[in-house]
Order: C-alpha cells, then structure tokens, then sequence
C-alpha cells in the first residue's frame, strides 16, 4: 500500500506514528530525516510485555504484564483500546537485544 499525504509544515517539530489498529506500522521521529517503515509483522511472541516486577508500567505475574493472555498462536494484549501509548510504541530495545523478531526499513524523506 502506498499513502501520499501534504502535512502541515508544523509537523515537521513533532514525531509522527502510523498505526493499523494497535500496531505501529511505521514512524518518524523529529531528530531524524527518516522513516523506519515496519518490514516484518509482530508474530504475538510476547516479549515486549514480559518484564521484571517493577520494571514494566502495569504490574507483572509470572513475568509478563497482568493484561497479555495467552491465545492460540501466541499472546495478546487483553486491553487494546485502552493501554497506555508506552505499550504501543514500538519495541526497539527487544529488536536491539534479540527477543523480537520485528524489522524496520529507513526510508529517506523527501
């Protein structure tokens, strides 16, 4: 799918996020002068919601956030329109250290 949008010049001191429902799809944060365009689907592992106690912002059993429920092929968010943005930004710091298996493309901005 390709989308062309003439945005205001404002936008230019903002970060933008594009999201298909509560997935980020594609983003561009105002220090860069780039895209990062989502190449690879989350596959619902759940690593982003596990974390140690006290280190996540809704609190953890088990190790993974009291939201995520275990679903046939994987886990799911069980308060999607409700979570707060930190879960629904992307998951950079488990692409970085090997627990996602999401990839993004740069893609300039012209």
């Amino acid at each position: 799918m390709r989308v062309e949008l003439d945005l205001p010049d404002w936008v230019d001191e903002r970060n933008i996020r594009i999201m298909a429902g509560i997935e980020l799809v594609a983003k561009k944060l105002v220090q860069n002068d780039y895209w990062e365009v989502k190449e690879t689907r989350c596959n619902r592992c759940g690593a982003c919601c596990f974390f140690p106690p006290g280190k996540g912002i809704y609190p953890s059993v088990n190790g993974h956030c009291i939201h995520l429920k275990k679903i046939k092929g994987g886990w799911e968010c069980g308060m999607p329109l409700y979570r707060s943005r930190v879960c629904g930004d992307d998951p950079h710091k488990h692409i970085e250290d090997g627990r996602c298996c999401i990839t993004y493309k740069r893609v300039p901005c012209k």
